[in-house]
């Protein structure tokens, strides 16, 4: 897969949507940017390479990526309940021939999808963290060196 391939945060929201709602899954916008940077962190630490070009910035509850936020923010903590469209009423999720980018959502899925939000936002939160980490020194974002750096918390 030729870098940042998949291109876009929604893109990849919409699979894990997708992956949620296809297992009966309760999933928030909160629990959905967590998600989202945990599938981000795996695909990153396997393939040496981001996702998508979009950073994660550091906020109160964790990682958060803007297009995500702006997208579902209207349903604050409530349930997601319908994916994220294009201009045209269109689905898009990432298409199965992208393996690598299934390996990490399942992993993450695997061990992640039963946690509630706050219990991910605290895992982002611990000492060492790329959030943590971020945060610390006063970073509007948190770089992918970072994250490569992290270790995985359950």
């Amino acid at each position: 897969m030729d870098k940042c391939t998949l291109k876009t945060p929604l893109l990849i929201a919409n699979s894990i949507l997708n992956r949620a709602f296809s297992d009966g899954k309760s999933i928030t916008h909160l629990k959905l940017q967590k998600l989202v940077y945990f599938v981000y962190k795996r695909f990153l630490q396997q393939n040496d390479e981001p996702l998508f070009d979009d950073f994660f910035e550091v906020w109160t509850h964790g990682p958060v990526l803007r297009a995500i936020y702006d997208v579902f923010k209207s349903r604050g903590s409530n349930l997601i309940k319908d994916y994220a469209y294009d201009g045209n009423s269109t689905i898009f999720i990432v298409n199965e021939r992208h393996e690598n980018f299934y390996d990490a959502l399942e992993w993450v899925w695997e061990h992640y999808h039963d946690y509630d939000p706050f219990t991910l936002s605290d895992l982002t939160h611990r000492d060492g963290t790329a959030w943590q980490r971020s945060r610390d020194i006063n970073e509007l974002y948190i770089t992918d060196d970072l994250i490569r750096e992290e270790e995985w918390l359950y």
